[in-house]
């Protein structure tokens, strides 16, 4: 009897390893990832089918919210299934050529979802009958869908669970998605517009017209490395609060006369 149960015990016990060991596979396998995505992906699917659904009947009477459908794409964008899809769609978009139908739709797939997001509280109330827009822009995303095979669903889930490949697919997304490659190409042009030592040199020209600002001060010595400056314009008055873009669009004609009358590289003050 004692040498039954000492058995049972053992194989209870090689039971519960073998079975840790296999949630433990199951779980490095991204077995958890596909699951999520998989589910975060028919739900998202429910939401554009009932406003194609609430969009074909827009001769109702009675106006038919998108509220709740509006609500669950917004939160599919904000998840990590809403960009490991968005990258997977920049990249097919890229591969195809223009006139590549399938490739058209996943070109625009962020644009159409974005559009759904974008709906305004009118939008979201009336549904079909503010926007008739909304449910072409769904059945755009759900045709889209609709040609996911296993192992593309398999291939966005690996972006979910593997950090490294995710900060390369944003890298490579920014390339192929034509909406982010404009929206980043934008933000690097003004980025580089307002770099620190662009914005030093408008300080310092705006100084060298004879503006007597202590904000201007301040953040041309915050901008120079000058403590004693700093400290000074404080004294004098300096908001430390002082946004530098506001400081400067107190003098927007001034500060921009200096770009135009500089070459890239060129410092104002050099009289070159």
């Amino acid at each position: 009897m004692i040498i039954a149960a000492f058995v049972v015990s053992v194989i209870a016990l090689f039971v519960g390893l073998y079975a840790s060991h296999v949630a433990r596979q199951v779980e490095e396998s991204g077995f958890k990832a596909e699951e999520q995505f998989k589910a975060d992906l028919v739900t998202l699917l429910s939401a554009l089918r009932s406003i194609i659904v609430k969009g074909a009947l827009t001769s109702s009477s009675t106006p038919l919210s998108v509220e709740k459908e509006i609500d669950t794409i917004r939160t599919f964008q904000a998840s990590t299934s809403g960009l490991a899809l968005a990258t997977w769609a920049a990249r097919q978009g890229s591969i195809g050529d223009s006139e590549d139908r399938m490739a058209g739709r996943w070109r625009t797939l962020s644009l159409d979802l974005g559009r759904l997001s974008g709906a305004t509280g009118d939008d979201v109330e009336q549904g079909a009958a503010s926007n008739p827009k909304l449910p072409n822009w769904a059945t755009a995303v759900e045709l889209s869908l609709e040609n996911l095979t296993e192992d593309s669903v398999r291939a966005i889930s690996r972006n979910i669970r593997n950090l490294p490949g995710t900060f390369a697919a944003l890298r490579e997304s920014r390339e192929d998605d034509f909406l982010l490659k404009t929206w980043f190409d934008i933000y690097q042009a003004k980025e580089e517009s307002d770099s620190p030592e662009v914005q030093r040199r408008r300080l310092e020209h705006l100084r060298e017209r004879g503006i007597d600002d202590p904000d201007v001060d301040a953040w041309f010595a915050l901008l120079s490395d000058n403590a004693d400056d700093f400290k000074a314009a404080v004294d004098r008055g300096a908001n430390t609060a002082a946004d530098l873009n506001d400081v400067l669009a107190r003098y927007e004609g001034d500060a921009r006369e200096e770009d135009a009358n500089s070459t890239p590289g060129e410092d104002p003050s050099s009289g070159q």
